[in-house]
């Protein structure tokens, strides 16, 4: 998965040559991983390399739209709901 240009869970590192890639995630137990903002952008990328590395994802996504398409593309075993953390009464709900 790419973000910005940069492979998520790995770094490219220019000084040690063009397209040199050094993994940075280890390898560990799978653990089930909470994200806001799940349905773009980092919080995305985010939840498709855990997923893709044996982690459970749970996570909101401000539109049930953006939401649905994300439960659409990661195996059922991941959890997401429509959710604008910055709507207090919502959250506590």
């Amino acid at each position: 998965m790419r973000y910005d240009g940069v492979t998520v869970g790995k770094i490219v590192l220019p000084q040690w040559g063009e397209g040199r890639i050094v993994s940075t995630m280890a390898k560990t137990a799978a653990k089930i991983v909470v994200i806001t903002g799940v349905t773009r952008g980092l919080g995305r990328a985010m939840a498709e390399e855990f997923a893709r590395i044996g982690h459970t994802v749970i996570g909101c996504g401000r539109t049930e739209k953006a939401v649905a398409e994300l439960r659409s593309s990661l195996p059922k075993e991941h959890d997401f709901t429509a959710l604008d953390v910055a709507d207090d009464p919502a959250v506590k709900a």
